[in-house]
């Protein structure tokens, strides 16, 4: 596979974010593509590392009710030092470096805002080069979705199109 990916991938992509439990045979038959090639066409995709097929838990339900979007200020010299540090931090399910009014945003997830507090003032506190910590409590998750690259239609002109 080349650096780019085509409408028949990301149909694959969107079956298999419906259900990962897919079998080859039923994404194929939806698709209206022979097994071999959606068989091939998946492990082209895991392989080049444009998917990974994974259980995503539902952190509201396992125990983490506490979601914050943290915003991250340093100086430009500290940037590299921060980006290490903060890879070492496990709370962290996402850390984006960004352009803007913070150098980094992050996202952490915790059991209790105690833990929040907790992190906040000893561990992320005590990162060297951190100027800056602004942290926003989610009050109410609205949406978190998990279905980048999916196509508008769920078919590729096979069986199960209208």
């Amino acid at each position: 596979m080349k650096d780019r990916i085509d409408d028949i991938d990301r149909a694959i992509i969107g079956s298999l974010q419906v259900s990962a439990r897919r079998s080859n045979v039923e994404i194929a038959a939806d698709l209206g593509l022979s097994e071999s090639t959606v068989r091939r066409r998946v492990e082209k995709l895991i392989d080049g590392d444009y998917v990974r097929i994974v259980a995503v838990a539902d952190p509201l339900k396992i125990g983490y009710p506490v979601v914050a979007i943290i915003g991250l200020e340093c100086p430009p010299a500290a940037l590299a030092d921060v980006e290490a540090a903060l890879l070492q931090l496990d709370e962290f399910r996402f850390i984006g470096m960004t352009s803007g009014p913070y150098d980094f945003v992050a996202e952490a997830w915790f059991s209790s805002l105690s833990d929040l507090q907790s992190f906040i003032t000893q561990r992320l506190s005590a990162v060297a080069g951190i100027s800056r910590i602004e942290t926003t409590h989610v009050l109410k998750m609205v949406r978190y979705m998990y279905d980048w690259g999916r196509v508008n239609a769920p078919s590729l002109g096979g069986p199960s199109a209208a």
